[in-house]
């Protein structure tokens, strides 16, 4: 769950190749008129042409190639559908991410794209298909195989594409407060989070203290050592991340004036199998909307991890 930034670019961009190529195919189908002109009616075609006996076989042939390649085409419409929908439900804690809204909406309009092909295959009538002059369902023909075999190497890359993007997802997902986070050689546990304008106490009439200049929010945190060897803990471990993805670090010197004394988790050696509790104080305007906690698995921040948090 090692958190990378994550890249929709060129899984859209195969979105929106294998959508054009749809397009393309369903007005193919949709376009599908008597090459005779638009005045002669299907009975009229039915009743006065006649194929060549020696043209026949290659009229079939090429009928034949044209149902295949569109069912297939259907097939794999089928196949994609599902797959983009569970990309979105995935990825769906991305939602403040403008590639997330990118991706769901490609999924849409691939939707409805998929949608008018199925329409249009089923409409698509064969053996009048077979009525048309050679020359003429050539070039239906060439016109459908272009885009069929376009889109089967897009969709052969939207399944890695789309497969690859889901697993970042899920490596990505934020954990849930209270949930055991291991970073390194630490088992972090964010168990909550509270609010003050000031921190300390009044001592005979005077406040003895720290006042914020925005606001305090103040985590409360588990960490286990589990390691094998004695471990510098630091409150530089965690910092918070707010909804434009800004980063803020903690207040080390407001941290001094918790009650009871000790509870600030500031710079501190941590023996393994020990749990320390404490909490982390960081000064942060006021009405910030802050969704994440970010956690590093050491001071030079190798490897991060998210915990959703509601604040």
């Amino acid at each position: 769950m090692k958190s990378k930034k994550t890249r929709y670019k060129s899984w859209w961009a195969i979105v929106i190749y294998i959508i054009i190529g749809l397009g393309i195919i369903g007005g193919i189908i949709f376009e599908q008129k008597s090459v005779y002109g638009p005045n002669i009616s299907r009975q009229e075609v039915v009743e006065n042409v006649t194929i060549k006996s020696s043209d026949t076989l290659e009229v079939d042939n090429y009928v034949s190639k044209i149902k295949n390649m569109l069912e297939k085409d259907k097939s794999n419409c089928l196949n994609m559908k599902p797959l983009c929908e569970r990309a979105v439900e995935d990825c769906g804690y991305l939602t403040n991410d403008s590639g997330y809204e990118d991706m769901k909406s490609g999924c849409h309009q691939l939707d409805n794209n998929c949608l008018e092909m199925e329409m249009g295959i089923e409409k698509v009538d064969y053996e009048f298909l077979k009525l048309t002059p050679l020359i003429e369902l050539k070039e239906i023909y060439w016109g459908i195989r272009k885009n069929h075999f376009s889109i089967e190497e897009a969709y052969t890359e939207f399944l890695l594409s789309t497969n690859n993007q889901i697993a970042l997802c899920k490596k990505n997902k934020p954990f849930e407060m209270n949930e055991p986070v291991i970073a390194g050689n630490f088992k972090w546990k964010i168990t909550g989070i509270t609010k003050q304008s000031e921190i300390g106490e009044d001592f005979f009439g005077n406040f003895m203290g720290t006042k914020a200049n925005g606001e305090y929010l103040i985590i409360s945190v588990e960490v286990e050592n589990i390691g094998k060897s004695a471990q510098y803990l630091t409150n530089s471990f965690i910092k918070l991340i707010d909804n434009q993805g800004r980063e803020f670090s903690s207040d080390a010197m407001a941290g001094i004036y918790l009650k009871p004394q000790g509870s600030s988790l500031n710079f501190e050696t941590i023996n393994p199998g020990i749990v320390r509790k404490g909490k982390v104080v960081f000064d942060v305007p006021k009405g910030l909307n802050i969704i994440h906690v970010k956690i590093s698995d050491s001071l030079i921040e190798s490897s991060f991890y998210t915990v959703k948090l509601i604040s």
